[in-house]
């Protein structure tokens, strides 16, 4: 699983020696010439992966992987279909793709064939983030991969979800046999007498020989059953009664003319902004409901929680530029184009009211630490629970505007067809990077400024979507992973719900993961059971 990815590339021929020193310095210097666990051992031999160098194809490669796990249930019967739709011919010859491969890319996170040209932030595209990989990590429907599978799943994401093997000539013939000049390319420089495609062609006459893998059947799915409790939900009377006449407290901070980081175009630039930030936050009153949801996610099972005491939360999620008062160099940069021969970086996620992304969890916390002695309260992530409860307002609905079905286009951000069918995120031809709402529209192509869509009844913005948000609950018990929750512009409703979670690695940071913050009914403690002392994770984010 790759921790950061390089958008140029080198290619050292044989007798050649390559060193990464040169690139990753400033020129007129150089590392300290020290001793160090490296030098103390003779080199790694690589070890071939699962066989001998060959071309790379999703059919040869990830195919199997589908045919073994998925296609038992995915095999047309339903929405998605994963059997392999290419005859031998196809294969080998079309410059089209698959229909499993056009599902499966939909779940992945990936930067696209050219992209952002910038330097990428380290864990940015890290496939554990993947939507596909989260998913099956919960247990989706009893399946369960074995170590193989898992590790060609990560290469396939690594390797920024690939499905040719094979070159097409003909597209190049104005400027000459592309081919041959690669053949002899590798014959001078390589030494070798080798022909990829014609490799690649032996490599599927012999899967289609040997014909597809044994599926393995799925194990026992995971059934919820449903939990009741008095008085829940809530009517929207109780709501209101239960959260009292509307008040807030209002924090400032971060001194008056300051600079915050922004761009004129593609170019970085500083800017000076006139006052000082604010955060409003509303009073989360004590409560008891059921979390989860009975047609959720294996780790999502419903069960009573009950918050005891009132705590006080933003009243939407951090900004860029309140980020940036606790650290001046915070970049959200751009959601990048994920298409080839772009114009531009991608859209902009840096302006100073879009919710501040691309934030780690140490970072987070390490901003609440901060602003807790900035401001004389104590300022914290929710935990899971705080966040749920506040993000449901007394409904056990799927969102506090309704279900999955329900028209979110005054209510949330998510992936609608103002994103599918933007000229930034749309590929000049099939198929289609990521899963969207084809008929409802929210405006946004992607993070909108914080409070453009309506409140909950508890007075929150973008609990569902905009950004996703970390709370600091730990995932399932897994260490440095921490729960994400309410989905972003990036999602399906069904993938931002108040009761989906995901699980993120701490040093994670995505393109549309944010946070927001609490403080605990005003007072200088928190007292909830789920809250731990953070500080040692946090000397330095």
């Amino acid at each position: 699983r790759a921790l950061q990815k390089m958008r140029s590339w080198i290619n050292p021929q044989p007798g050649e020696v390559l060193s990464c020193v040169g690139c990753h310095e400033t020129p007129d210097t150089a590392p300290l010439n020290k001793p160090t666990i490296a030098f103390t051992q003779a080199p790694a031999k690589i070890q071939p992966w699962y066989g001998e160098a060959r071309p790379y194809a999703f059919v040869t490669e990830v195919q199997p992987v589908l045919d073994k796990y998925c296609i038992s249930c995915h095999d047309g019967t339903d929405t998605i279909d994963f059997r392999n739709s290419f005859n031998e011919q196809e294969m080998l010859t079309s410059k089209n793709y698959s229909s499993s491969y056009t599902e499966l890319q939909k779940y992945t996170r990936r930067n696209g064939p050219e992209s952002n040209y910038a330097l990428m932030v380290p864990m940015e595209w890290h496939a554990s983030s993947s939507k596909l990989i989260q998913i099956l990590k919960k247990g989706h429907h009893g399946v369960q991969l074995d170590d193989e599978a898992w590790r060609r799943l990560y290469m396939w994401i690594d390797l920024n979800v690939p499905f040719h093997a094979a070159f097409h000539p003909d597209d190049y013939g104005p400027f000459g046999d592309q081919k041959k000049w690669r053949l002899d390319g590798l014959r001078k420089y390589a030494n070798l007498d080798w022909d990829p495609e014609a490799e690649y062609k032996e490599l599927v006459k012999k899967m289609l020989k040997e014909g597809p893998v044994e599926p393995v059947k799925p194990g026992k799915a995971t059934e919820h059953q449903a939990v009741e409790i008095r008085n829940w939900p809530l009517s929207e009377n109780t709501t209101k009664q239960l959260q009292g006449e509307p008040e807030s407290i209002v924090i400032e901070f971060g001194e008056p003319g300051r600079e915050i980081l922004s761009y004129d175009k593609d170019r970085a630039i500083r800017k000076a902004l006139p006052g000082r930030e604010r955060i409003e936050f509303v009073r989360i009153p004590a409560g008891k409901y059921v979390m989860g949801s009975e047609k959720g996610y294996p780790n999502e099972q419903p069960r009573v929680v009950e918050i005891r005491k009132p705590f006080w939360m933003s009243t939407t999620e951090i900004t860029n530029s309140q980020l940036q008062a606790f650290d001046p160099m915070h970049d959200s940069r751009f959601a990048d184009w994920p298409e080839k021969d772009q114009t531009s970086r991608g859209v902009p996620l840096y302006r100073e009211n879009q919710p501040a992304v691309r934030v780690s969890y140490r970072k987070a916390v390490a901003f609440c630490q901060w602003l807790s002695e900035e401001t004389g309260y104590t300022v914290q992530l929710p935990t899971e629970t705080q966040w749920e409860w506040a993000a449901r307002a007394g409904t056990s609905t799927d969102t506090w505007y309704g279900d999955c079905d329900t028209a979110f286009g005054k209510y949330a951000n998510l992936s609608d067809k103002t994103h599918g069918t933007s000229n930034a995120f749309t590929r000049r031809s099939p198929p289609q990077y990521f899963l969207f709402d084809k008929e409802l529209s929210d405006g946004e192509e992607v993070t909108a400024e914080v409070g453009s869509y309506a409140a909950n009844p508890w007075g929150l913005h973008d609990m569902i979507g905009n950004a996703e948000e970390w709370t600091s609950s730990s995932y399932d018990g897994k260490p440095g992973v921490y729960v994400v929750k309410g989905g972003s512009w990036f999602d399906m409703p069904e993938d931002a719900t108040s009761s989906v979670r995901w699980g993120y690695d701490e040093n994670v940071r995505l393109p549309d993961l944010g946070f927001r913050v609490i403080i605990q009914d005003g007072t200088a403690e928190i007292v909830d059971a789920e809250h731990r002392e953070l500080s040692d994770l946090v000397t330095k984010y």
